[in-house]
């Protein structure tokens, strides 16, 4: 297993009806229920999850999102490693899909998820429909980049003074960026991409079935889907 390799990424959502439909009206998605967890699927292969947010984040009015996982040798000592490093344990060492999960915030409060199974992969890479990066956007660089170099050992490329890009040949790129905070807002999160053949058309579909722009770049869009909560990137395929 590669630590630090980012693998997956599953919505959380207040109706698992209304979001199934979106996603497979957009971008064409099977949805399979396995026992109240939806496996999306392109050509048989999984391809991310849609689950219902649980009722303790409901009461709360945590909004809908969506979660980037990185696989980890071992959960368990990956959070020993994230505490030392004063990350917040949110969820530690559940059991899902044949290993173990850790839901954690770092310094910033950006959550993200931990597995240390070997069930959870992207099954499909660099075709339309199919998610295939993520991106951290935070305040300040300096108060991130320890925390996951230590968690990960991820070697990090400088691209220009605010994003730094994970130096691996793996598939689903990860990038951190600093974003100030007039324009992503005054949360630190992860945010997903998912490739499309056109950007304009698909951009037409998402506001069609009652998604947003929330800001336009040159080779992508940052979208809300009907929830106008869960927000994603897509991008245009090269």
């Amino acid at each position: 297993m590669k630590n630090g390799k980012f693998i997956w990424a599953d919505l959380s959502t207040y109706d698992t009806g209304s979001s199934t439909n979106f996603y497979k009206s957009v971008f064409g998605w099977e949805l399979h229920n396995t026992e109240g967890y939806y496996l999306a699927t392109i050509d048989e292969k999984s391809i991310a999850g849609i689950y219902e947010t649980p009722s303790f984040f409901q009461k709360i009015k945590m909004p809908h999102f969506w979660m980037s996982y990185f696989q980890v040798e071992s959960t368990a000592q990956a959070v020993e490693r994230a505490k030392e490093s004063v990350g917040i344990i949110e969820i530690e060492n559940a059991n899902f899909y044949e290993g173990n999960i850790a839901l954690i915030r770092d310094p910033q409060g950006a959550g993200f998820t931990i597995y240390d199974g070997n069930q959870l992969d992207f099954g499909i890479a660099d075709r339309s429909a199919c998610v295939v990066s993520t991106e951290l956007q935070v305040s300040d660089l300096s108060e991130v980049i320890p925390f996951y170099t230590s968690l990960f050992g991820w070697d990090l490329k400088r691209i220009d003074a605010y994003t730094y890009r994970v130096n691996t040949d793996h598939t689903h790129q990860i990038t951190i960026r600093q974003v100030d905070n007039n324009t992503k807002g005054k949360y630190e999160y992860w945010v997903t991409t998912i490739l499309v053949n056109d950007l304009t058309s698909t951009c037409n579909l998402i506001e069609k079935n009652g998604g947003l722009i929330i800001s336009k770049e040159e080779n992508r869009y940052m979208m809300t889907d009907d929830s106008q909560e869960a927000f994603f990137y897509i991008q245009k395929k090269r």
